[in-house]
């Protein structure tokens, strides 16, 4: 048998070990040192002091400095929602008590311009938006009464606060892409008055609404009218033209037929005349020796000679 050695086989043990330590800790170094970008992110790269790098925003896999020397910060691209968890509670032009909250639809369009003001954060931005939507709102609110104020929340109010926010939000590296007042309530002593107020300008808006109906639809039906005997002039005259037109060709064809053979013409006049004249169960009291019936007397059509 061969003598095992001991002291080798210790040596052994910890050389495999300290190649296993090493090969594990050239894994994890690596890793450290690769990240990947998703589509719906924008990366910002800073030093280990926190000074910016660089932006990365298209998608794929990249590799960093390991930490400290490198730290990667993620910025969602995606639509984010900022909502008020309680309403703010505001006095209008006729000093009416009401009760607002917002929501505002927000995405990231400038990840360096973010990442100076808000690093990697999102609820501090949400924040930021919200103060500022309503401090925009607090400046129009006395503008408004509080039924203006209900019956423009979606129109020119909504407008305000989203153009003022715009700009404030450009600054930061924000979209604003849209506001809206999810909750508008008044207080409970203003509701009836405001309630009443807000029905009655509604049923005037209707009645100027129907007036103004009644006067287009009688305009229209004026119009129709007048496009209705337009056209049929138009068509009597057209029609008056093509009858003309055939009486002209009839008389010729006439003419033509006469002047070939006037007696045969005047044969086939006379027989014509009969079959309008002479109808079933008619009583017709006429002289028989009329010329009318030289035809019946003469197949020549010689006058008839008078008793």
């Amino acid at each position: 048998m061969m003598d095992v050695n001991p002291v080798k086989l210790q040596k052994i043990a910890m050389n495999r070990i300290a190649l296993l330590v090493t090969f594990l800790f050239a894994l994890g170094l690596g890793a450290s040192m690769l990240f990947v970008v998703d589509q719906r992110q924008s990366v910002v790269m800073v030093s280990g002091l926190g000074n910016f790098k660089r932006v990365i925003s298209a998608p794929g896999l990249y590799w960093k400095w390991p930490a400290p020397f490198d730290r990667v910060m993620l910025l969602d691209k995606r639509t984010q929602t900022a909502s008020s968890q309680k309403p703010e509670s505001y006095l209008t032009a006729d000093h009416k008590e009401v009760f607002v909250s917002l929501y505002i639809k927000w995405r990231i369009t400038e990840p360096i311009a973010y990442f100076n003001h808000f690093r990697d954060e999102l609820a501090p931005a949400q924040n930021q938006l919200l103060e500022r939507a309503y401090t925009a709102l607090d400046g129009k609110r006395g503008q408004y009464s509080a039924v203006e104020l209900a019956a423009n929340s979606d129109n020119q109010i909504i407008s305000a606060l989203q153009t003022q926010t715009a700009q404030a939000a450009r600054e930061w590296g924000i979209e604003v892409a849209d506001i809206r007042i999810t909750h508008l309530e008044f207080a409970t002593e203003a509701n009836d008055a405001i309630y009443k107020q807000m029905g009655a300008e509604r049923t005037e808006a209707a009645h100027q609404l129907r007036s103004t109906g009644l006067v287009e639809a009688a305009q229209a039906r004026s119009y129709a009218d007048r496009e209705r005997e337009t056209i049929l002039a138009q068509g009597y005259k057209r029609a008056q033209m093509i009858k003309g037109d055939g009486d002209a060709q009839a008389v010729a064809i006439y003419a033509s037929a006469f002047g070939r053979d006037p007696q045969f013409y005047r044969f086939y006049k006379s027989l014509d005349a009969y079959r309008q004249i002479f109808r079933e169960r008619d009583l017709v009291v006429v002289d028989p020796s009329s010329d009318f019936f030289r035809f019946m007397h003469n197949p020549a059509g010689m006058p008839s000679r008078k008793p």
